[in-house]
């Protein structure tokens, strides 16, 4: 069996709640260089979903989730693809223990993350648990495999620190995104894996930022041009690209990243909502993101709460 890797991430631009990074790790069968996900697996995923089609709408979260229409579509389509990982869903702390991985910061948890959200959160319980089941007899006939996901979930304190050593958010966005990637080729057996990304901003070379990150060995760039940089580190072929969405593991890692921060933000605004029942919620954009900070500013100096803690500075 082969393993193809899909990382992408969650919340870059905001100032208030976490950046979140992804990896989803998928094995296919052997012989089949690109495996097409989207053929293999095209009775329970589409990435453009017709109306009534039942199947999972799988696709950059920006299509999946409609915040005016709420969180039920990505909700759907994560959990059932969560499914094989067969870890309990019954609250977002039971899915950081599940998908998170240490990251070794010294910062503290925000006060927010003390309170959970019930999972399912928008959907019922027992269409999930049907929903997964038709995804794992789809992916055991098409010899696909989940064979993890992983997760970081950055949270301010620890993104200023990040910020603070390495002086540009970009640099912090690929350091994190490949020790992640990194971890992750770890704790599979440090197999060899395709792996494809969304290219950061306008960055075109990462050798010395994959060197670091696979313990110092040196990647030999194939390709490093402004569509695609391509490397070969460590026995794995890692490939950086724009729109690589169109890949199904990378589409995967959008959606969980996606549906991660927004459970991240649920509770940061529910954590606020005891204290300003009226504070309008936010989903922790530049500008709204300011109008929330002077609302709940003398609340925040209430309760001590350091700014350091609630903003991240880029």
């Amino acid at each position: 069996m082969g393993l193809v890797c899909g990382m992408d991430e969650a919340g870059y631009g905001p100032n208030l709640g976490p950046l979140v990074i992804v990896v989803s790790c998928w094995e296919v069968p052997d012989g089949e260089t690109p495996f097409d996900f989207w053929t293999a697996l095209e009775d329970v995923i589409t990435q453009a979903p017709t109306r009534g089609d039942q199947r999972l709408h799988v696709a950059d979260s920006k299509q999946v989730h409609n915040s005016q229409k709420g969180l039920e579509r990505l909700e759907r389509s994560v959990l059932s693809l969560l499914g094989p990982l067969d870890a309990p869903r019954t609250g977002l702390n039971d899915l950081c223990r599940a998908v998170c991985c240490e990251n070794g910061s010294e910062s503290p948890l925000p006060p927010w993350c003390s309170e959970d959200v019930r999972l399912p959160h928008a959907c019922a319980m027992d269409l999930i648990e049907t929903l997964a089941g038709t995804v794992q007899t789809s992916t055991s006939q098409a010899g696909v495999r989940l064979q993890g996901v992983f997760a970081e979930v950055v949270h301010p304190a620890t993104f200023n620190g990040l910020l603070d050593r390495h002086g540009s958010k970009g640099i912090v966005l690929s350091t994190l995104s490949l020790q992640l990637l990194a971890r992750a080729w770890s704790t599979l057996g440090r197999r060899p894996a395709e792996v494809v990304a969304d290219k950061h901003g306008g960055r075109d070379r990462y050798a010395d930022l994959l060197c670091d990150a696979f313990d110092g060995q040196l990647p030999m760039i194939v390709d490093e041009s402004r569509h695609r940089s391509r490397y070969r580190v460590a026995g794995c072929d890692v490939t950086f690209t724009m729109k690589a969405e169109s890949h199904f593991p990378v589409a995967v890692a959008s959606m969980v990243a996606k549906y991660l921060r927004e459970l991240e933000m649920e509770r940061f605004n529910r954590f606020w909502r005891q204290f300003l029942p009226d504070v309008r919620p936010t989903k922790g954009y530049p500008v709204d993101a300011r109008r929330f900070l002077q609302e709940i500013a003398p609340t925040q100096r209430e309760l001590e709460i350091a700014e350091t803690i609630l903003w991240r500075r880029r």
